[in-house]
């Protein structure tokens, strides 16, 4: 985890994202099933469909098509457009 902004597209972004936030659980001992909470934040809503797609994946979620509701617990649209990365999640 260096810090550097990796991939160009939403998808690319999430999964690396999601891919640090389990190296930080596994250092800790634990895996993505000890999550119970997180805070998404987007640059832009029209990434939500994107995103959701793979925290769905890597969280083992499946989304209901007909539901406008997805795995997604608290979603911000983020204000930090000045930034390279399309999104972010806290812990």
């Amino acid at each position: 985890m260096s810090g550097e902004v990796v991939g160009a597209t939403i998808k690319e972004q999430a999964f690396q994202t999601l891919y640090n936030l389990k190296a930080v659980l596994d250092a800790a001992g634990l895996d993505i099933s000890d999550i119970t909470k997180t805070n998404v934040f987007l640059t832009s809503m029209d990434d939500f469909d994107g995103f959701n797609e793979v925290y769905a994946e890597f969280m083992g979620i499946t989304v209901r098509r007909d539901s406008a509701w997805g795995p997604v617990k608290s979603l911000t649209d983020a204000c930090w457009k000045w930034m390279q990365s399309l999104t972010r999640i806290s812990r």
